[in-house]
């Protein structure tokens, strides 16, 4: 498996991997990506196994709070999802934050990932619009 940035070569194959995962928000996460994709500020991890796209996750940093990280999307293929490639872009991310010097990564989830986010340190701070407010701190 190889973990890199995403590049723009990548965006049309990206968008599939998001119509594998959600028939009617395709439009919505392409803005999503395309406005990422296109911050100086957007950190961006692609996981691919054997050539193959396998999951994406885009993040930046907030605006606000300079010290802190916000994942914007995390999407994993759904014939690889339960295989760890979240978790493991969620691991590359806070290493990243951490030589970043970064104090805290933040994520909206909705109530049924909530026990995947805190099997990987994050915890609830509050409800939001899309879900439970989590953070991880280092």
């Amino acid at each position: 498996m190889m973990i890199r940035p995403i590049t723009p070569a990548d965006q049309e194959q990206l968008l599939l991997l998001e119509e594998e995962l959600h028939d009617n928000e395709g439009k919505e996460h392409k803005a999503t990506l395309e406005e990422a994709l296109g911050s100086k500020e957007a950190i961006s991890l692609l996981a691919e196994q054997a050539g193959d796209m396998v999951a994406y996750l885009l993040a930046t940093e907030d605006q606000h709070l300079k010290g802190d990280l916000i994942v914007l999307r995390l999407a994993v293929r759904p014939a690889f999802q339960g295989q760890g490639y979240g978790s493991i872009l969620i691991a590359a991310l806070k290493d990243l934050a951490v030589q970043k010097g970064k104090k805290a990564i933040w994520i909206d989830c909705p109530e049924d990932l909530l026990s995947y986010f805190a099997q990987q340190g994050f915890r609830d701070e509050a409800e939001s619009d899309r879900g439970v407010h989590m953070v991880w701190e280092r």
